[in-house]
């Protein structure tokens, strides 16, 4: 299971420095999680990035949002926010992504879940809370 934050879609979507290692996790037969909040990030940077209309990224976009299981934000990331004062040294929104891959990896129980991003300070955060993170040396991990 891979948790995707939106640094790691992005970099496929737009073809950027890192879209091989990308593009070589998006189209395998993984499983794909991240938080809804991950949406918003994307829209908000896609128009960033594309502020004509570019109906084929867009389409890009929506089917590889049909590949992911998004959880919802609820009462329950932000009880692991209130017990967790390491995860507040990140920005607000990578902190709920940390706390999301927290609820999901209590929600499944069996499986590892590895974050996929490329932001050094949200992996050194994951890495600290013994969240396993993805890079181009760690292949991916199957079962506990």
């Amino acid at each position: 299971m891979i948790y995707l934050d939106s640094s790691f879609v992005l970099s496929y979507l737009f073809k950027e420095s890192e879209y091989q290692f990308s593009k070589e996790i998006l189209e395998s037969e993984t499983s794909l999680w991240s938080s809804d909040l991950m949406r918003f990030e994307c829209i908000v940077s896609f128009w960033k990035k594309s502020p004509k209309i570019d109906a084929e990224r867009f389409k890009i976009l929506e089917s590889l949002w049909n590949k992911i299981s998004f959880v919802k934000l609820q009462d329950s990331i932000l009880e692991i926010l209130i017990k967790n004062p390491k995860i507040s040294q990140l920005m607000a929104l990578d902190s709920i992504h940390i706390a999301s891959i927290i609820f999901i990896d209590k929600a499944i129980g069996n499986q590892v879940i590895q974050l996929a991003s490329f932001d050094d300070r949200m992996l050194n955060v994951a890495k600290s809370l013994k969240i396993p993170v993805l890079t181009k040396q760690t292949p991916t991990k199957k079962k506990r």
